[in-house]
Formats: structure tokens, C-alpha cells, sequence
């Protein structure tokens, strides 16, 4: 019987290993293995880095059935794309390059977030508040603080 080397008894293991652990297969062909960021407002306008493999040749990029408002192909592992409007919810991003899309996976999920409107506040209506701040320390609304009783 012959005795395992010591390279054979290190790279068995690892072989093994890669065999029945699939998350550490390797991936060949169109996909998208990532997007950043992974959700923005449902009025579009973000940009989104997509990284895959194959991208090179892309014709389209969809947001669920909404097409990209732009984007750009950097290299053959990513792409920008800027997001259209779309109903809140996570849809997946897609890639196609002539004939094949990309399949539906967990790492292509955007979602689109209602945001709520800050209001902006006018030169005018500051000017107000300014005022009414100051009428309310002439009332003596307002207690001078410690340090301007010193003075």
C-alpha cells in the first residue's frame, strides 16, 4: 500500500470539498454576481455599479420589465446603469447580451423605496422664524442664557 504524500493528503481534501460544496463552484457565461447599491427611490436616477461576467456586448439592462434610463458597459465584469421610475418593490437587474439574459438570482435584487419630500425652507420663511425669534426674546418669551447675564 502506498502512503499519501504530503501534497496529496493537502490537496484531496480541498478537491473534495469543491465538489460537493457548490457555493464554491465556479461560474462560466452571462450572470450578475452583484449590484451596489441594492435599493433607491422609486423616482429612479441612481446609479448602480452591476458586476457579472460577460458583459461585454450588452444590449439592454432592465430593472424588472423597466429598461435602464442609460448605461455603460466599463469591462466584461461591469456595468453603470442608471435606474429608471418604478413602483416600489425589489425587482431583479437584468443584463443581455444579444440573444442570452442573465438569469434571475439572489445577487441582482434592487429595491425601489418611496421617499417622503423634505420640505425646503424659503429665504423668506427663515426670515420669519428670525423674527419670530428675536420678538420672542424682546418679550422676554426667551431667558437670556448664564453667560449673557454676565456680560
Amino acid at each position: 500500500m502506498l502512503a499519501p504524500s504530503g501534497l496529496s493528503r493537502l490537496l484531496l481534501p480541498l478537491l473534495a470539498g469543491l465538489l460537493l460544496n457548490p457555493q464554491f463552484a465556479w461560474a462560466d457565461g452571462l450572470f450578475v454576481s452583484g449590484v451596489n447599491p441594492t435599493s433607491g427611490p422609486t423616482t429612479g436616477g441612481i446609479l448602480v455599479t452591476i458586476r457579472g461576467h460577460e458583459f461585454t456586448g450588452a444590449t439592454v439592462v432592465n430593472f424588472g420589465a423597466t429598461a435602464a434610463t442609460s448605461f455603460t458597459v466599463i469591462n466584461d465584469t461591469t456595468i453603470t446603469a442608471t435606474s429608471p421610475a418604478e413602483a416600489p418593490g425589489t425587482v431583479d437587474i437584468r443584463v443581455t447580451v444579444e440573444d442570452p439574459t442573465t438569469g434571475i438570482v439572489p445577487a441582482d435584487e434592487f429595491t425601489f423605496i418611496t421617499t417622503t419630500a423634505t420640505p425646503a425652507l424659503s429665504q423668506w420663511s427663515m426670515l420669519a422664524l428670525a423674527g419670530l425669534l428675536a420678538g420672542a426674546g424682546y418679550l422676554g418669551l426667551m431667558k437670556p442664557s448664564l453667560r449673557q447675564r454676565e456680560l
